[in-house]
């Protein structure tokens, strides 16, 4: 043996690349088996992640234990002995990672859980990271409290817990940094939220949190944590909001999930939160007043300089009535958000129309010359389009002008008119060579489709995925045909025109 495999670290390096390659856990295995350097880190890296729950300490245990059905069932033969654990107990040491879900053979994981061997020490003493899913019935394993340790950094849970275990938490797992605690309410509504108030504000540690907020208290003590740098929140009912502004001052990521009033309240409460990412999801559609509202209290509540990335969706997927007009996006809206100078990524839905024309995507243009990604979203995705758009295919021409880092693009606009060059465009080609993805959502076009096939080329050479609303349908389907007829019509034009992009780009590169 080469004296290199001596050194532990160098061996623990070779195990841990072994564990993303193809045949990686089948050249672990071996190498546990035929080489004494490498039996320990092989297994160490064989048993870090247990994706399966514990079936595989179950496989370890005495043969005439457990039955294993083909289907993934499992069905406990006899009563579970401590000597059965022997074996186990040498593997659980190695565990890093446990994900426990399902609903399946919680009869045989309730009787593993009820057999833990009490005086063997931590069973899991290196576990950092652990996933609960089983959905027990009627309460939990007292058990269960094993399955925690101080070296417990990461826990999801996504089934009911009791109590008990609850609050024994924070006491037994201290270093916790990220926590999902999310669809404890929102699968399950009868949980105590009072219980899961008090477990939050005895959580000092967080880092990064996924949970539908109880109560104002949990809401001001995660606001005052030093480390909080992701929340992912949706806010009840009946929460009250406070009068005293909510600091966040470590928060990078929000998330957000509730009906837009408030969201709004929400954000009014904000002071200047040091922000990267926002997310907005919103459960009905807002009046056009209402998204007023809510830009004005992201600009108010919100570091102007600190955020690079704006998402706004909305979920209602109800119909406007004909003549609605209540729920546009206006372009003084839009200007709210202007005084986030160093955004990258902007992504707005609009349930009715954006009532912005050209003029106004100059004025966006001109805002965020530096952005990447922009996505301006009509809703419901699947519904035809009920207004003409008011931008045009000039603003192509707009945003290849003054946005060269553009990447991806999505925007509904009328492609049935070709735009001839006169002083409102100027006179010299423009070319944007960034732009790979264009999303021309509910776009209307004519035919022939080679027009706007050479606008688009002649702007933004590289695209290489241009797509619709419909492009994921079934656009042969006679049901679909009958109802979306014209929407599918539009949807084979633009397909014509990403079918032409390439010819048209290799014909560029030849006359060059």
């Amino acid at each position: 043996m080469h004296h290199c495999l001596s050194i532990s670290e160098l061996v623990e390096n070779i195990c841990n690349n072994l564990q993303g390659v193809e045949q990686g856990r089948r050249t672990l295995a071996a190498l546990a088996r035929t080489c004494r350097s490498f039996h320990d880190p092989a297994l160490n890296c064989l048993w870090a992640i247990q994706a399966t729950g514990m079936v595989n300490l179950m496989h370890c245990m005495p043969p005439d234990l457990f039955e294993f059905s083909d289907n993934g069932h499992i069905r406990v033969l006899r009563p579970i002995l401590l000597e059965d654990w022997e074996r186990p107990l040498v593997h659980m040491r190695r565990i890093r990672t446990l994900i426990c879900s399902g609903i399946t053979n919680i009869p045989a994981v309730s009787a593993l859980c009820a057999s833990f061997p009490g005086d063997a020490g931590p069973l899991f003493p290196k576990l950092t990271s652990l996933h609960w899913g089983y959905d027990w019935r009627p309460e939990d394993p007292p058990s269960l409290h094993v399955l925690f340790s101080p070296r417990l950094t990461s826990l999801t849970i996504s089934a009911p817990l009791s109590n008990i275990i609850l609050s024994d938490i924070p006491r037994t797992c201290p270093a916790l940094k990220y926590l999902d605690v999310y669809s404890l309410d929102v699968d399950y509504g009868g949980v105590d939220r009072s219980a899961i108030s008090t477990f939050l504000r005895d959580l000092h540690s967080l880092e990064s949190l996924e949970i539908v907020v109880p109560d104002l208290a949990t809401l001001e003590h995660l606001s005052q944590l030093p480390c909080l740098a992701s929340l992912i929140a949706r806010l009840p009912d009946d929460l009250p909001l406070p009068s005293n502004p909510l600091s966040f001052i470590a928060l990078e990521l929000l998330v957000i999930r509730y009906e837009v009033e408030p969201v709004i309240h929400f954000l009014q409460r904000c002071d200047g939160v040091p922000l990267k990412s926002i997310i907005i999801e919103l459960d009905m559609r807002p009046t056009t007043a209402a998204i007023d509202r809510l830009y004005t209290a992201l600009r108010e509540g919100c570091s102007h300089t600190s955020l690079r990335s704006l998402a706004i969706d909305i979920e209602d997927d109800e119909l406007l009535e004909p003549g609605d007009n209540a729920h546009a996006t206006n372009l003084e809206s839009l200007r709210l958000l202007f005084c986030f100078v160093n955004t990258t990524s902007i992504s707005l839905a609009s349930y009715a129309e954006f009532n912005i024309d050209d003029h106004g995507m100059k004025e966006l243009a001109l805002a965020w010359p530096q952005i990447r990604e922009l996505r301006l979203k009509l809703e419901p995705w699947y519904a035809d389009l009920q207004r003409h758009p008011k931008f045009s295919l000039r603003c192509l021409r707009i945003l290849a002008e003054h946005c060269q880092a553009l990447t991806d693009l999505e925007i509904t606009l009328n492609a049935t008119v070709i735009p001839e060059l006169g002083p409102d465009l100027g006179t010299r080609p423009v070319s944007q060579s960034a732009l790979r993805n264009l999303d021309v959502g509910k776009s209307p076009i004519t035919s022939p489709s080679l027009h706007v096939a050479r606008y688009v080329s002649d702007l933004f050479p590289s695209v290489s995925e241009l797509t619709t609303n419909r492009t994921y349908c079934k656009n042969d389907d006679p049901e679909e045909l009958e109802d979306h007829a014209e929407a599918i019509a539009h949807h084979r034009l633009w397909m014509e025109v990403a079918d032409q992009l390439p010819s048209l780009k290799a014909t560029r590169e030849e006359e060059r």
